[in-house]
């Protein structure tokens, strides 16, 4: 349902194609040359160049192709920032050959480094692909399907549709209700009632995934200005940008437009809001309906300090 998911989605459709050798592989920092001698059972040392002339050996005397599937990879790119994309210039010399392809799969900072960043690698490298909410039958086959093989099934379409609404289609939050409400069943029921999907719905769960927002980099300057829209402007039902502008200033707050705009990106990336040109509205009502229900003004001052 998310990046993870249609990494591993493309990794199965090429198990059976042996003219192509399809690699998946999840980063867990900003070192991506092991996992690559690792995936093609290279020595673990081994340098970029030699990983580099490795693969053009094997794609001259095999005739096959090659496709790296690097999930996570918002460190690595990072990384590759700061040392002027050595590896990122090697990968795509390799690839405008056309016999050796990847996918990188991340969130903000490949994101940021692929469209804002005009001097990465990243920005000619290839086509961007960006999730978004899933189709409404989608949403309701992931809701339906998987409790229907087990026999259970919800008491109305309503409330089917009360989850896509309260969710705004956001499949891992919908996985996360069902989950909810599997976990809480009395097997005794084979009916999901009204009160099994607001328990699910207001679940610690939930919460805590919804939470994830406050930080959606890791330089406290850029959160702050993500929190200070957000606790800013959540109680209006849409804003543009020279309303948001008005809105900060009114705060006292005293933002760069261009961190304003990136700040923007990168709460659209994550689902908070989204721009229909030239206004901004939110996307889930589990998130803002919560919020717009506080006094939010100690964590406005906070954001200040």
């Amino acid at each position: 349902m998310g990046k993870s998911s249609l990494l591993k989605a493309i990794e199965r459709h090429y198990q059976d194609q042996p003219e192509i050798s399809c690699f998946y592989y999840t980063l867990a920092n900003e070192e991506i040359t092991s996992p690559l001698a690792d995936l093609l059972d290279l020595p673990f040392d081994s340098s970029l160049s030699e990983i580099i002339s490795y693969l053009k050996h094997q794609i001259n005397k095999k005739q096959k192709k090659y496709l790296f599937l690097i999930d996570e990879a918002d460190d690595f790119i990072q990384y590759e920032r700061k040392n002027k994309y050595k590896v990122l210039k090697a990968l795509r010399t390799l690839s405008e050959g056309g016999n050796c392809a990847f996918i990188l799969a991340g969130f903000w900072y490949l994101y940021d480094y692929s469209v804002l960043d005009y001097q990465s690698p990243l920005a000619n490298f290839g086509e961007i692909l960006e999730l978004g909410c899933l189709e409404s039958k989608a949403c309701q086959q992931l809701a339906t399907e998987p409790m229907a093989t087990m026999g259970i099934k919800f008491a109305g379409q309503d409330l089917i549709e009360l989850i896509l609404k309260q969710t705004g289609q956001r499949p891992n939050l919908i996985a996360i209700c069902c989950h909810e409400i599997l976990k809480n069943w009395d097997n005794r029921e084979r009916i999901i009632s009204l009160e099994n999907v607001k328990q699910a719905l207001n679940s610690d769960a939930i919460k805590r995934d919804l939470r994830r927002w406050k930080n959606l980099t890791s330089i406290e300057a850029e959160t702050n200005i993500d929190r200070a829209i957000v606790y800013t402007m959540i109680k209006h039902e849409k804003f543009n940008f020279t309303e948001l502008v008005t809105c900060l200033k009114h705060q006292d707050f005293d933002f760069k437009v261009a961190d304003l705009e990136r700040s923007l990106a990168r709460l659209t990336l994550a689902f908070i809001i989204r721009l229909e040109e030239p206004d901004y509205f939110w996307q889930v009502p589990l998130f803002y309906q919560p919020l717009r229900a506080m006094d939010l003004s100690v964590f406005l001052d906070a954001e200040k300090k």
